[in-house]
């Protein structure tokens, strides 16, 4: 199977010609303030950054400056929400670049991937060979952090009718502040992972092919 790099933006489409680094600083670029044009005779250099790079590098930023903000004040649920966009999108730009995520299931709008999915076929992925490295525990890592993200999310008002929440709300909120900064913890560990694909992926391409013997 053909393998392609891709743009993910934080929505979850692609869109470009090369895998977003997330939270990367992308230098050089275009000027921001100048009109861009596209011509057959006006073409991108070499590893310079595409708009769409450089505009979903603005948006990691802040989702970063939220999820700080948001762990430094207590909210939590906030935190979380982003986090697992992070997440999300990280794991789609991935799946997307090996073709185990075909673009219809994920161009905007209204299209997108449960996080569940997007963890199954992320360890599918990672078990075949290839140029990938098999994280198993970051995967694991993440998919228990997808459970205690739908608690966290999910049960802040949730009880049986008639009767008080299992847990009481110290404990909720203790359990919610945990889960938001484990979920940093994670997003930053699976951004440095897709990182390492991205430069796995092009030293293999620079691997000059065996010779054929004549």
């Amino acid at each position: 199977m053909e393998e392609h790099l891709l743009v993910c933006h934080m929505s979850g489409s692609p869109d470009g010609d090369g895998w977003v680094r997330g939270s990367d600083a992308f230098g050089g670029g275009e000027d921001q303030g100048e009109e861009v044009r596209t011509s057959m005779t006006q073409r991108k250099k070499p590893n310079e950054p595409s708009k769409g790079n450089i505009e979903l590098a603005k948006r990691y930023e802040e989702a970063w400056r939220r999820i700080n903000s948001a762990l430094e004040h207590d909210y939590h649920f906030e935190a979380i929400a982003i986090e697992e966009s992070i997440l999300s999108n990280r794991i789609t730009s991935f799946l997307h670049g090996v073709g185990a995520v075909r673009e219809d299931e994920i161009r905007q709008p209204k299209k997108y991937l449960l996080f569940n999915t997007l963890i199954e076929r992320w360890t599918e992925q990672c078990k075949k060979k290839g140029h990938w490295d098999n994280p198993a525990d970051l995967i694991d890592s993440v998919d228990k952090w997808r459970q205690r993200r739908n608690s966290a999310i999910h049960a802040l008002t949730e009880s049986f009718p008639g009767e008080p929440p299992l847990v009481s709300l110290g404990d909720f909120l203790e359990e919610a502040k945990r889960t938001a900064k484990e979920g940093a913890k994670l997003a930053r560990q699976v951004d440095k992972w897709h990182r390492c694909q991205l430069a796995a992926k092009k030293k293999a391409k620079k691997v000059p092919p065996p010779r054929k013997n004549p």
